[in-house]
Order: structure tokens, then C-alpha cells, then sequence
């Protein structure tokens, strides 16, 4: 199941931060055998064992006491440009231990794995140019001695068949003769110093992380930040072995000798070489996701190879010692050119590489042109001759224990897998170099696991972190295959801990099984408080599986979030056992790295036949979360967030988004986003339009007539509450608007009385209409006929100054800061957006009142409802669907067969095909009967009123 990842991913976060995130930042004081130790007495099983260098566990006595000796001896540690008796020791020693004589490889010793590979690149880099160089003298040797033949041959016919379908054909002409001849070809062979040389390496490989080793590490993420892409290599598939024979026979070079026959007819002479400078394999693919490649592959690969003088290279790094086998290629029967080793080499206590060059392919000048300051130690020598030492004793039998070892945990791994075959999706290795490779946890029925792999986009992390601290196992996460852990311990693991290691992946299975996001990520709790639930039985998630994309209809967006800590329950009922003041701290810690989410999808059918896919984005962070930022002037986060949803739906091809909630509020209704690939709304509209007339249905089924009743808009400054203000003074002779006591609040709302002042104007007197509402009370009327003569930009202004002079008693439209006025009022719409209720029992008259709300979180607080059971308090905006679709959205109690008016604009504008913006910044009156038409034609009618019990999710 190869995995592709991008270059942006767990790169863009330092090492520090990611160890902080994933609670992997353990520190660790004492180190023994099989196991680490805190200084707070934890003890840790160490299955990573220094990413597989202590291969003799950590801190073998033998090692030891070899360090010590030396040390005590004083032996140089720094004595370069002198011979190194110890150093040829231990090659002689690695020699002999392979199978073949103490002189059949030369070693140059290096200080790390990757210095180890650039050796190898370098030299068969370094003997292609010799080798071609030699080509390049043989032929100048050649040509001369061909001159010598032919120079007293008066003519020689130079045919042009014999460069028919060679490098030569089209360069060389009828009119040449041998002198110009020769020199196209002495051109053409010097053109061959100029080519690129290719090396060829193999998908998943991992080679190092110096620039020349980089360049054949197959991961793009470690390559794309040098801007290294696959130029002077190629990448091919371990599995099929026709993709490297291809690559081979398309990267022959040819050299062309000229010869004179017995006939004097010139004859051409083709000595081919191969344009590829190596191959280069791991024997199993270590940090690729541990991928034990087949012998039959390899033995192939280097038939192909040596068939035409492509020298092999075996990393055998990681696998040394690792697999029962000093070197596992020569245990295959495998014959490489070059060996490279490295980690379990020094012991797991010095640092010390090696590239092996067959003798018979070795140039002599190499070692003048490359040296290392610090390799060949006199130390690392002999911690690594005493390392050869303890795993060749007895007949291998250190080597031969781990690979027992390695079969029984293999074995004991894939009995796991057949009992959790949706958890696993593979185990692989050889010896003791395992890994295991998850299915996604972005697939995860818990939110809480989903998001937590979100933050590095990997599952291996998070896994990792599970089992270190809840199971104390250290295991090794494979970031070039996201869904594996890697399994290295030392030779000396002990069943026990095996079968520790079995159980506890086991648990970890259980957990991810069942979606059980609390007990996944309970350690990343600071001293978690757990309810009585936490001994019920587990209740899985109940949210339904998303619906496939439709290719073939328009498609919307709407983003959301939770209202508050609460919510999350919804999103992961794991979550129950978790006091939310730690849900708050989890969601407080991470949600700079938490994704916005798809959470649901629908599919609405209009009453004209059209449909509409929407697909609900959530973000995690809650309403209170959102106020926060806002009274910080900190929107930073917030704003990151919702470009991150705005670019979600974008790249699921939806031609409108919804926003929704405090992301409309924040991005001061869309204004902030310049999003010419998105039509962007916040469905204002219809929600002003839905809110009246959700109030006025009510008012009328309880018997009330709204043009004798006094109305009130609470946030009658905002975006939604002042076209709420305007067109509900159509309806009501005496209007009061409420707004806050920030700064500037008084000025918004003066406007907007001077708004509803020229409407009713309009409406009179421009448009011809009879008297209503708002204009209906005779004072008023009055004042608005004598402002006829009042320039149109001043007259409303006129007409409400004009009413503070001229009506003496109850004022029809009434400005204020404070709730007290509410008592006066019988019709009431709150459309506030705050992280808490605002509106309590002694705000209201305890009876003959009907309240829309239309805030979110809601701004009736319960108390109303249980106090004041004869005052009425509904949804706000609430839309009946024509076909009674349902919308499952975690965290939210919408009615079967409804949604709420900011979602529904989103979809009539989907399926009305709209481009640019609508309710975008502050909205019209105009807006406003528009979209109701819109509505009305496509079947989406208002709701029936119903009360308000519950916070709600949009």
C-alpha cells in the first residue's frame, strides 16, 4: 500500500516541536541491555535501539570494558596521516567473515551510514571517468597506429553503410575523408566526458541524508528542499525487474575504432559501456517501511547489471548483523561490488561506517583523493573488531538466536493482524528488523484519533506515542511510509519482552478497533479526571459514514464548530470520559495543528428536480474559543483556520461556501477573503428573511397581530440585525433596537434608524403603498409628509430627529444600550453572536411574548423557558427542505427534514449556478426578498415554528 506524502507535511514542524506534540520528549538518563530509564524510575523497553545501532543491546559489557581498556591504555585517538594496523584488522576481519579471503576487499572507513554510501558513489563515480578515459586513450592509441597502415594508401573509400545505425550516423558525410573523419569521431568520444552519469536506485530506498546520498533516497520530501529531483538517477519498482533492464539497455555508450581491411575498404569496430555509474539496494528496505526485497529480484538485478559492467552496491547499514547474517547479500549468494556498513558496527557505543570495495574493482589513487579527519580511529577500530568478535563466537550464535527471535515475534505480529485485519493492513521483516504498517488513522471512526494523526499527517507518530507512554515501549516511526512503526531491538530481546510487546499492540488494536479516541490520546491529558463513565461500557461513534462524492451535480460548502466543549461529545463519545476542562486543554494545546474536518454530507433535492451535494467542514475550535480571539484582537489563528476550510472546498470542486457562525463573524462576513475561485456567503440573508418570519408565524398562531404589537431587535447594530430592524418595521408600529456599549454602537444604530425612517418614506410616498406597520402610526405618517421637501440623503435623519421634538408619549423607534425596554416589548429577535446567553426572566414580561432566536451559542438563557412557560422562544431562520432530506452534522439537533437558514442560502445558490458573492459584508433588504423568491422557487419554505431547546452546532 505505497503512501504518497508532500514535501509540506511533518517538515514544516522542528524536531523539538514534534517531539513536544507527539509526548515522545522523554529523557532518558541510564541505558541498559534491552532497556531505558527515566529519571523518575520509568523503565522503557527500547525497541528502537539507537534506529537499530545497538544491535548488542545498550551498553554490552564486552564493549565496555574494550572502551576502558583502551582508554586506559591510552591508545591515540588522533594520528592521522600514519598506518592504521587496527583499522586493516578489522577490514580483514569483516573480510574473512563474509567468505572470502582477509585481502578480497579493500575498506575505507568513514564515521556514519551516510558517509559510508558517499564513499560508494564516489569511487564508482570516480572509476566510470577512469574507465572512460582509458576507452578514450585506447582509442587515441588505436587511431595513430591506423594512421601509420594507411598513410601510404593514396585513397580509401569510406562507406557510409558501416555508420548506419550508430551514435555517427548523420555526422559523417560522402565528402569526408580520414583525416576529418577522425576528428568527428574524436569529438563525438569527447562529448561522452559531458554526460551525465545516472545512477540507479529503487523505489521506497533510503540512503542517507548528505546531499550525494539524498539524491537516490527515494522520499521527495527529504529531496525537495535542496531542490534535488531524480536528475542523475533513476527510481525503479523492487518488485518488477523489467523496469531496470529497461533503464540498462537504453544507457549504453558506444566507443568507435576505424581499422583498415585487406581490401583497403574501412571497417568500423564498436566497443560498448554502460552510461549507469551503479545500482544501489537496500536488502530489505529499512525506512522505505520495512520491505525485505526477494532474491530472485536481486540476483537478477545484478546479472543485468554485471552483464554490462554496472557495478552493484549493497547497502547493508541497517540489515548488518540484523537478519542472522554479518552481511545478508552474501548469505543470498548475492556477489556485490561494493558493501557498505555501519550502525550495529561500533557496538552501539562508537561511531563508525565502512564502505567495502572488491579489490579487483578498486583504484588504487581514490584513497590520495578522499580521506575523513576522524575515520580509522584507533577507539572505534577496536569496539568494532570486538563487535565482529561477540557475533562470529560460537559459530554465529549470537546471529543465529536473533533470527529466532525475529521469526517468533513475526510469527506472534501476524496472529495480531488476523485478529484486527481492519487495524493492520500488513506486517513485514526478516530477523529482527520489523515493521508494521497500520491502516490510516485519518479513517478512524473517532474524531479525536483522526485529528491527533492530522498533526504530522502520519499514524506512525501518534501510534508511537501510544506505546511509549502508555505501554512503556519504544518503538521507531517510519516517516517515509506514514502508517508504519519499525521494530529493531538487539539480539539479545528476550521472549518475555516479546511477548510484552505482542500484548500491548494487541490493547493498541482494541482501542483503534473500537474507535476509542479517550483511551488513544488519554496520555496526552495533564492528570485527566475521569468520570463514573469511564467504567461503562464503551459507546461507539454514532456518526454515519460520509456518501460519495457525486461527479455529476453541483457541489456546496458550509463551515462550522462546535459551540462549546460540550459538542465534542458528539464529534467522539469516547470523549464522556474526559472532564472538559481537559477537552479544553487537549483542544487549547493542539488546535494550531488540528484540521478543519469534513463532518457530513448531504445530498438536496430542489422541488424543480435540481440537486445540490453539501459537504459541513468543521473546525475545532468553539464559540467561546472564537469570542476569545476576538476580544484579543488575536485573529490570527481563526483566520488560518477557515482559509485552510475555504481551500478544502475549493480542492472538493464546490462552487459556493457557506460561513457559518463566529468564521462569518471573524472575517468580518467573508470581506477579509479574496476568493475568486469560490463564491463565498454567509447566508445573512435568508436568515434575516426566515427570522421574521418565523416571529410573525408564531406571533399569529398564539392569536397576536404584529401591526398592534411593539417589536424589538436585539444586536440590531450587526450585520443581520439591522436589515432584521428594517424590514421588521413594515410589520410593527413601534420599533426598539438594542445594541451593545462599544465604542461606535450608538452612531450604527442612529444609521440605521435613519435607515427604517426613509423606508417607510419610500414606501408611501415613492413606491405608492398604503401606510404599515412602522408608518401606519399617524404621527409618524405626519412627519414623514412633511418630509417631502427634505433632500433624500438627510431625509431620514429629518424624520427621526423629528419625531424625538414632535410625539410626546411612547417614541415608535427607540434606540438603547440596556434590556430594560424589553418589558415593553411583545414580538422580540435576538441575533447576537456571543459565547453565552444574554437575555434572562427579568429582562421579559412573563407572558404574550414570542422570541426568535436567531444567536449562536442561543441567546435565551433556559431559565426563560422554565420560569415563563407561556413566552414562546423559536429557532431562528429555521428552513423546511422540499424532500425532507436529514442532516446529520455531529453536535447539532436540527429537526428531520430542516436546516438552517445560513445553510440553505448556501444550497439555493449552488443550485441557482451563482457566481461572485451574496450576503458578503453587510447585507441589503434587497438580499433579503430576493433569496426568499429563490427559496420560494425551489420549495425551501420556513419551518414550523418550534421552540428553541438546545444549544445548536450552526
Amino acid at each position: 500500500m505505497e503512501v504518497v506524502t508532500s514535501a509540506n507535511q511533518i517538515l514544516s514542524l522542528g524536531m523539538d516541536e514534534v517531539l513536544q506534540l507527539s509526548h515522545l520528549d522523554y529523557v532518558y538518563h541510564r541505558a541498559e541491555g534491552n532497556h531505558l530509564f527515566t529519571h523518575d524510575g520509568q523503565k522503557i523497553l527500547d525497541l528502537v535501539q539507537g534506529a537499530g545501532t545497538g544491535l548488542l543491546g545498550h551498553n554490552h559489557q564486552e564493549i565496555i570494558d574494550t572502551v576502558m581498556t583502551a582508554l586506559g591504555k591510552r591508545v591515540p585517538q588522533n594520528a592521522q596521516f600514519s598506518s592504521k594496523p587496527t583499522a586493516k584488522r578489522l577490514v580483514e576481519k569483516i573480510s574473512k567473515a563474509l567468505g572470502g579471503d582477509t585481502g578480497s576487499f579493500v575498506g575505507i572507513l568513514a564515521n556514519s551510514g551516510t558517509e559510508a554510501v558517499e564513499i560508494a558513489l564516489k569511487h564508482a563515480t570516480y572509476s566510470y571517468f577512469q574507465h572512460l578515459e582509458g576507452f578514450l586513450e585506447k582509442w587515441r592509441q588505436e587511431f595513430v597506429e591506423f594512421k601509420r597502415k594507411v598513410k601510404k594508401v593514396t585513397h580509401a573509400e569510406i562507406p557510409l553503410s558501416i555508420f548506419e545505425g550508430t551514435a555517427l550516423s548523420g555526422m559523417v558525410t560522402s565528402s569526408d575523408n580520414l583525416e576529418t573523419l577522425s576528428e568527428k569521431i574524436e569529438t563525438y568520444h569527447n562529448s561522452l566526458r559531458f554526460k551525465p552519469l545516472k545512477f540507479i536506485a529503487l523505489k521506497r530506498a533510503f540512503h542517507g541524508k548528505t546531499l550525494g546520498s539524498l539524491r537516490i533516497t527515494y522520499n521527495i520530501r527529504y529531496r525537495y528542499p535542496f531542490l534535488l529531483g531524480e536528475e542523475g538517477v533513476y527510481f525503479v519498482s523492487p518488485e518488477d525487474i523489467s523496469d531496470l533492464e529497461g533503464i540498462v539497455s537504453s544507457h549504453i555508450i558506444n566507443f568507435y575504432y576505424l581499422s583498415l581491411g585487406t581490401d583497403l575498404r574501412l571497417n568500423l569496430k564498436t566497443v560498448p559501456m554502460s552510461g549507469i555509474g551503479a545500482f544501489i539496494y537496500e536488502p530489505v528496505q529499512g525506512e522505505g517501511g520495512i520491505f525485505p526485497l526477494t532474491r530472485d529480484f536481486l540476483q537478477a538485478a545484478q546479472d543485468k547489471c554485471h552483464q554490462v559492467g554496472i557495478p552493484v552496491i549493497a547497502d547493508e547499514i541497517q540489515t548488518f548483523g540484523r537478519l542472522g547474517h554479518i552481511c545478508v547479500s552474501k548469505a543470498m549468494g548475492l556477489d556485490p561490488d561494493y558493501l557498505t556498513l555501519a550502525k550495529g558496527l561500533g557496538g552501539g557505543i562508537c561511531k563508525i561506517a565502512m564502505a567495502l570495495i572488491r579489490r579487483q574493482a578498486y583504484q588504487k589513487q581514490f584513497d590520495l583523493i578522499h580521506s575523513s579527519t576522524f575515520a580509522g580511529d584507533e577507539l572505534s577500530s577496536l569496539v568494532a573488531l570486538k563487535t565482529i568478535d561477540i557475533l562470529t563466537r560460537e559459530d554465529n550464535q549470537i546471529l543465529n538466536r536473533g533470527c529466532e527471535m525475529g521469526k517468533y515475534f513475526i510469527d506472534q505480529l501476524l496472529q495480531v493482524k488476523t485478529r484486527y485485519p481492519k487495524v493492520i493492513y500488513a506486517v513485514r521483516g526478516a530477523g529482527l528488523m520489523i515493521g508494521i504498517e497500520f491502516f490510516p488513522l485519518e479513517k478512524s471512526t473517532s474524531w479525536v484519533i483522526r485529528q491527533v494523526s492530522h498533526i504530522f499527517n502520519v499514524s506512525s507518530l501518534p501510534i508511537a506515542s501510544y506505546l511509549l507512554n502508555k505501554e512503556k515501549i519504544r518503538v521507531l516511526s517510519v516517516l517515509s511510509d506514514p502508517n508504519t512503526i519499525r521494530i529493531e531491538p538487539s539480539l539479545y530481546i528476550e521472549k518475555r519482552d516479546i511477548d510484552h510487546c505482542v500484548e500491548s499492540i494487541s490493547r493498541l488494536c482494541e482501542i483503534l478497533n473500537k474507535g476509542d479516541g479517550y483511551s488513544f490520546i488519554q496520555h496526552h491529558l495533564e492528570q485527566s479526571k475521569i468520570t463514573e463513565s469511564e467504567t461503562h461500557e464503551y459507546i461507539p461513534s454514532t456518526i454515519k459514514p460520509l456518501i460519495s462524492h457525486r461527479q455529476d451535480i453541483n457541489h456546496a460548502a458550509f463551515l462550522c464548530h462546535p459551540v462549546d466543549i460540550g459538542d465534542f461529545i458528539d464529534y467522539d463519545p469516547s470523549l464522556r470520559k474526559v472532564d472538559q476542562k481537559n477537552v479544553r486543554r487537549l483542544l487549547q494545546f493542539y488546535e494550531r495543528y488540528f484540521n478543519p474536518e469534513l463532518i457530513a454530507r448531504s445530498v438536496i433535492k430542489s422541488s424543480t428536480g435540481l440537486e445540490v451535494q453539501i459537504s459541513f467542514i468543521a473546525l475545532a475550535l468553539t464559540s467561546q474559543r472564537f469570542a476569545e480571539s476576538m476580544a484579543r484582537h488575536n485573529l490570527k489563528l481563526p483566520r488560518e483556520k477557515i482559509r485552510e476550510a475555504l481551500d478544502m472546498a475549493y480542492q472538493m470542486r464546490c462552487s459556493v461556501c457557506g460561513l457559518g457562525q463566529y468564521t462569518s463573524i471573524v472575517t468580518r462576513n467573508g470581506l477579509i477573503f479574496d476568493c475568486d475561485h469560490l463564491s463565498l456567503t454567509t447566508g445573512n440573508a435568508l436568515t434575516a428573511g426566515m427570522a421574521i418570519e418565523a416571529l410573525l408565524m408564531a406571533a399569529r398562531e398564539r392569536g397576536l397581530n404584529p401591526e398592534h404589537l411593539s417589536a424589538a431587535v436585539v444586536g440590531a447594530g450587526g450585520n443581520i440585525g439591522s436589515v432584521i430592524s428594517e424590514l421588521l418595521s413594515d410589520y410593527c408600529p413601534s420599533l426598539l433596537l438594542i445594541g451593545s456599549s462599544r465604542y461606535g454602537s450608538k452612531e450604527r444604530l442612529l444609521k440605521i434608524g435613519y435607515q427604517i425612517c426613509n423606508r417607510a418614506y419610500n414606501r408611501v410616498f415613492q413606491e405608492g403603498l398604503p401606510p404599515q406597520g412602522f408608518s401606519k402610526n399617524a404621527a409618524v405618517f405626519e412627519i414623514l409628509r412633511r418630509a417631502r421637501p427634505i433632500e433624500s440623503d438627510q431625509r431620514g435623519k429629518f424624520i427621526y430627529d423629528e419625531m424625538l421634538s414632535q410625539i410626546k408619549g411612547s417614541m415608535p423607534l427607540r434606540i438603547e444600550h440596556q434590556m430594560q425596554g424589553l418589558r415593553d416589548c411583545q414580538l422580540i429577535i435576538t441575533a447576537v453572536n456571543t459565547s453565552s446567553a444574554i437575555l434572562y426572566p427579568e429582562n421579559i414580561r412573563p407572558k404574550e411574548v414570542v422570541i426568535c432566536d436567531v444567536g449562536v451559542p442561543a441567546n435565551v438563557h433556559e431559565s426563560v423557558r422554565k420560569m415563563y412557560p407561556n413566552v414562546e422562544v423559536i429557532e431562528g431562520g429555521l428552513v423546511e427542505l422540499p424532500h425532507k432530506e436529514s442532516i446529520n452534522i455531529p453536535g447539532n439537533h436540527l429537526f428531520p427534514g430542516t436546516v438552517f437558514a445560513c445553510i440553505a442560502e448556501t444550497i439555493l445558490l449552488a443550485m441557482e449556478g451563482f457566481k461572485g458573492h451574496y450576503s458578503y459584508g453587510p447585507i441589503s433588504s434587497k438580499q433579503v426578498t430576493e433569496i426568499l423568491h429563490i427559496a420560494a422557487k425551489h420549495g425551501f419554505k420556513l419551518a414550523k415554528s418550534k421552540k428553541k431547546s438546545k444549544d445548536t452546532l450552526i
